[in-house]
């Protein structure tokens, strides 16, 4: 022992700084192990909301819990009703739209830059935006739709719809199913629903100055075609770290 206070006497300032160094050390790896926990920690919360969907010409009014994970929406339970995946889920307070199923963000002045959006993805309805969550992460975008890759377009804008030459507007926030058998369209707004299935000869969805050919899958811009992913699963996550 008085040999180590020897030592430590002789080599004082070496002793000292490798003793803050150790100190530095050892706090760093305190922080850097905090900073994991809290990375890694999952933040659980749940609220109730009173929601619709239409199923077919049917709508259907349901409470809801919602389940959230950091701040992501992850399940929607009901006593009264099972989700259906085919049509967005409104929120009757109108604060958000809720996408039920695995369905792709498409930018389409982008050349359809198209990602994967998660089961539950929603868009906030916030004054003069509309506000992405996936996963949990936001982002305020324009000029683009949701389009479940089989039938489904989600148009975030106003719209119309032209049906074997009929045309009919359509309000922000509306949505479109549309196959060769038949044609369903949505209005938010006013919140009515119409069908046409009778000999569906063509259907085109008109955003700004943009052209959605219903029934071949494919954005006109600017006279060029594009076709739009169906195979949504192979895409990149929208807003993925």
């Amino acid at each position: 022992m008085k040999k180590i206070k020897e030592f430590v006497k002789k080599n004082y300032i070496a002793c000292t700084v490798v003793g803050a160094l150790l100190l530095v050390i050892i706090a760093s790896l305190i922080i850097i192990s905090l900073i994991k926990m809290n990375k890694n920690k999952i933040d659980v919360s749940s609220s109730n909301a009173n929601l619709y969907q239409y199923f077919d010409k049917t709508k259907m009014e349901f409470d809801a819990k919602l389940s959230y994970e950091n701040d992501g929406l992850i399940n929607i339970t009901a006593k009264e009703y099972k989700v259906y995946e085919n049509s967005p889920i409104y929120d009757s307070s109108k604060t958000k739209v809720i996408i039920p199923k695995v369905s792709s963000i498409v930018f389409y002045y982008r050349q359809n830059l198209t990602y994967r959006l998660p089961k539950y993805s929603y868009i906030s309805l916030e004054a003069g935006s509309s506000v992405i969550n996936s996963n949990g992460k936001e982002k305020a975008e324009t000029d683009f739709f949701v389009y479940d890759g089989v039938d489904t377009y989600l148009i975030p804008v106003e719209s119309t719809i032209s049906i074997n030459g009929k045309v009919t507007n359509l309000s922000a926030y509306s949505y479109v199913i549309a196959n060769s058998n038949y044609v369903t369209y949505y209005s938010y707004e006013t919140d009515t629903i119409e069908t046409v299935e009778a000999d569906i000869k063509n259907a085109t969805l008109k955003i700004n100055d943009v052209s959605v050919d219903l029934l071949k899958d494919v954005t006109v811009v600017n006279s060029k075609v594009n076709l739009l992913q169906t195979k949504v699963s192979n895409l990149d996550v929208y807003l993925e770290d």
